[in-house]
């Protein structure tokens, strides 16, 4: 078998590979051809996974909505923390927009940040519990989401203008170059192997959710105190919002730790289950 074949191989599953691989070397077929039946059944096997609804969900509703709103999140935490560093490198004293102090900056920075583990983490989970084989086309999406939609929507408003074109900017970005973005990485894989190997009891992920309730509320009363520095900056009273419409970005986000209860009990849950029943 040839080393193209095989590589083709191995995008499909474990006891289809083994068949593919058998037929291949028992009707000695040419490397052009065994590669195109490869390919053809995998487009198969994928086109097959977009008959349920799972993958359209984690595609439109993890990878597209949560994504949108993890990729503005993403860019506040990055921009907040760059802001910082140069300014006090270059001019030796620390950022204030609108009087909001260094502490407060740092308080909502680290907890932002760990909410987003959380939340990438959970994201992950969700992915790979309802994408099925089509999960490395909605881990794609979510990627590309979270990394270039608020991007793509800050430029085309006007807000910041680019150095390079936008499609030059979108492939530089596209490239996890910078730590915060591995580090967030990393936890949307760790997602996806805990939800693959199932293990994730019940009193876990309640306390997950008790936790991103917790990150929710904490956000929503920090994000007051930006919006009040804007508006002094401004020279203009600070009005709050309706509550309902501060928290919505935020349970938007964390929607997946929510969902956490409707994926994979562990084999002793659903056997006491079923007894309980």
């Amino acid at each position: 078998m040839s080393r193209v074949v095989a590589a083709l191989s191995k995008l499909l599953e474990p006891g289809d590979r083994e068949c593919v691989c058998g037929d291949v070397e028992e009707l000695r077929l040419s490397t052009r051809v065994a590669a195109v039946n490869i390919l053809g059944l995998v487009i198969r096997r994928q086109s097959a996974q977009w008959t349920r609804w799972g993958p359209w969900i984690a595609l439109i509703g993890v990878a597209g909505v949560t994504g949108y709103h993890l990729s503005g999140l993403v860019s506040v935490v990055d921009t907040s923390i760059f802001i910082q560093i140069r300014t006090y490198l270059k001019y030796g004293v620390a950022y204030q927009p609108g009087g909001v102090s260094p502490e407060q900056q740092i308080a909502f920075s680290a907890t932002a940040m760990v909410a987003l583990l959380l939340w990438f983490w959970a994201c992950g989970f969700v992915l790979a519990s309802i994408s099925g084989r089509a999960l490395w086309l909605t881990v794609f999406f979510f990627y590309s989401v979270v990394r270039d939609s608020w991007l793509i929507l800050t430029a085309l408003g006007g807000n910041i203008i680019l150095k390079r074109t936008v499609w030059a900017t979108i492939l530089i970005r596209f490239l996890p170059l910078d730590p915060g973005i591995l580090v967030l990485l990393l936890a949307l894989f760790f997602g996806i192997r805990s939800a693959r190997k199932g293990t994730l009891n019940r009193n876990t992920r309640l306390l997950l959710m008790a936790v991103a309730f917790v990150f929710v509320f904490l956000l929503t009363w920090m994000q007051t105190w930006f919006a009040a520095g804007l508006a002094h900056l401004g020279e203009k009273p600070y009005i709050a919002s309706p509550m309902l419409y501060r928290i919505f970005p935020w349970l938007t986000v964390a929607a997946p730790v929510f969902s956490l209860p409707l994926f994979h009990l562990k084999p002793r849950e659903q056997h006491q289950h079923h007894r309980s029943v």
